[in-house]
């Protein structure tokens, strides 16, 4: 990495107490940030992340794929593969993972939003710029990125957008159970 988007890296751990930096890699022939690993992963970002002119959305979408690793999504992300390779035939696995998948999404933007104070419309424009990125990738990314339909998108910016909405730094039983 740039020394200065290494020290920018850096710093956002340190403001969240992260003792332990996950590995952070710079890669080409990917457009998306995405977090790739066993058990906590470790941050891929794409070439033309160094492209993102303001600070506050690159710092947004660290923030996103940092809370991947916090939540050890990796780890969980696996045992999803693993079950839907098992039980490959069974159609429920398959939708089971699709909602497993953009809940994942959604935590992780609440957390984002919690834990860097953004503005939910700051940080939901920071994703769809990130996600509308000029190039496309030339290689798929079937583990946790932001990849999916265009409707899991809405969704998120939907739920992030929702009047009132609290944001949590970290899932707790009331969280984990509410209905929306």
């Amino acid at each position: 990495l740039p020394p200065d988007l290494r020290n920018n890296i850096e710093n956002l751990f340190s403001a969240h107490g992260i003792r332990r930096f996950p590995d952070v890699w710079l890669v080409e022939g990917f457009n998306q940030p995405f977090v790739w690993g066993f058990l906590r992963g470790s941050i891929y970002l794409p070439v033309n992340f160094l492209n993102i002119n303001r600070p506050e959305h690159q710092r947004n979408v660290l923030g996103h794929e940092l809370s991947h690793v916090l939540r050890f999504d990796a780890a969980v992300n696996i045992l999803q593969v693993i079950a839907q390779a098992i039980f490959w035939f069974h159609p429920l696995i398959w939708w089971a993972n699709r909602r497993i998948r953009a809940e994942r999404e959604k935590c992780c933007d609440e957390m984002a939003i919690a834990r860097l104070n953004a503005r939910p419309k700051d940080y939901g424009s920071a994703i769809v710029e990130t996600l509308a990125a000029q190039c496309h990738s030339t290689r798929p990314i079937s583990s946790l990125a932001i990849v999916g339909p265009a409707a899991n998108v809405a969704e998120r910016i939907r739920t992030m957008l929702t009047p009132g909405r609290k944001f949590y730094t970290r899932q707790t039983a009331i969280v984990a159970i509410r209905t929306e």
